[in-house]
């Protein structure tokens, strides 16, 4: 069935990451700020970026909260991210949002969940059939995919071997989900015993909330990386 006022499956994720309507000059600006906030941490002024746009989304009452609960899962904000989902209507345009679905639900199960479920949903995340769109629009879908799989995997202390590298790289790639893939990356590369490359990472982040996982992930794995002073 077509929907024709749908924002089409796998193109929401890619919304999320040129969440600023314009052209040109000003909106390479504009992304770059979004960027910024992304690395910085600052979930609040990421949401604020994202305003203008929820209002020009078809079907702003599905998914608005849906963009909501996945800005907020990559902070590490799981239960406002679960509450953000629960305000999104179910209907039509929920049902044509299953991949971004599937990529919050992964986030949520990864950091404070059921992981063996986490890596289940990315799996399923990674064999849905790939967006129409340009073909870098395409590789961007796909390469983001794999970087969920391979987050599930961390977390769930199942790395491949080369994961580590795969989700350091899609720290730098993919802005929206810069610090959960740095996350997943220290995690991968402590599972390998590699505690050099993992307090790189730990570097410079951020000081979450007290109610994100990752305020708790910084303390716990800057431990078994073995440098306190980066708390």
């Amino acid at each position: 069935m077509q929907l024709p006022h749908l924002v089409a499956p796998g193109l929401l994720l890619l919304l999320l990451l040129a969440a600023i309507a314009g052209r040109g000059l000003k909106r390479l600006i504009a992304q770059r700020r979004l960027r910024r906030l992304l690395r910085a941490g600052d979930w609040g002024g990421v949401l604020a970026t994202y305003h203008p746009t929820l209002a020009r989304l078809p079907n702003p009452e599905t998914l608005g909260p849906l963009m909501v609960a996945a800005a907020l899962a990559a902070h590490g904000l799981v239960d406002r991210a679960r509450r953000a989902l629960d305000r999104a209507v179910r209907g039509e345009a929920w049902e044509a949002a299953l991949e971004h679905r599937w990529f919050v639900e992964t986030l949520l199960e990864a950091f404070d969940g059921d992981r063996g479920r986490a890596v289940e949903r990315a799996e399923s995340l990674e064999k849905l059939p790939l967006p129409g769109g340009s073909a870098p629009a395409r590789r961007r879908v796909l390469a983001l995919r794999r970087a969920m799989t391979a987050l599930a995997r961390a977390f769930a202390r199942r790395s491949h071997a080369d994961d580590a590298e795969l989700l350091e790289a899609a720290s730098e790639s993919s802005p929206l989900v810069h610090w959960a893939m740095r996350y997943g990356a220290v995690v991968a590369y402590l599972e390998r015993g590699d505690r050099e490359h993992a307090r790189r990472l730990l570097v410079g982040a951020p000081r979450w909330p007290d109610d994100s996982t990752f305020h708790a992930f910084q303390e716990e794995l800057s431990g078994l990386a073995g440098d306190k002073a980066m708390l």
